[in-house]
């Protein structure tokens, strides 16, 4: 018996809709996307923030029920990975949940102050692939008091 096929979201079984932008990949029976780059292994320890472990928090910031919370987190605070994950020269993928924004806004900057989103001031998964101009951290930083949720934060290095 034959494994299943699976399609990107959006497309249809055939081959006349899957040349261009996918090719199918016989090994694991899908769909790639063409000239998709790889990402190396996750380099955050502790992004679904099961634990309280391997984040670094300022007052208004804790670790609850495997979320990133920030409760009334002071502007010009943050949370970011004890570890750096960065290398300068090299660039990254960073995934992340806001779960819920009830006061404030916050942004992603890297280190070295590189701004990848502004004043976020509403919930949503954020991608954003971006060069690293220093090496170091990332840091999810409150813009004015702060209250919200954060999960599963990834950054993946991005090779090609």
């Amino acid at each position: 018996m034959s494994k299943p096929l699976y399609y990107p979201k959006g497309w249809r079984a055939g081959p006349q809709r899957m040349t261009g932008k996918f090719y199918h990949d016989e090994r694991h029976a899908t769909y790639v996307e063409r000239n998709a780059r790889a990402l190396g292994p996750e380099l955050i320890v502790n992004g679904s923030f099961s634990d309280g472990t391997g984040w670094t928090l300022s007052a208004g910031w804790s670790i609850t029920g495997g979320q990133l919370v920030a409760t009334a987190a002071a502007a010009d605070s943050a949370a970011f990975p004890t570890v750096g994950v960065l290398t300068a020269g090299k660039s990254y993928e960073i995934r992340m949940a806001c779960t819920s924004v009830s006061a404030g806004g916050w942004k992603l900057l890297l280190e070295g102050g590189l701004n990848v989103y502004g004043d976020i001031t509403a919930a949503g998964t954020f991608v954003a692939r971006v060069p690293a101009n220093t090496s170091g951290a990332i840091y999810i930083w409150a813009n004015s008091p702060l209250t919200a949720t954060f999960d599963n934060v990834s950054v993946r290095e991005i090779f090609g």
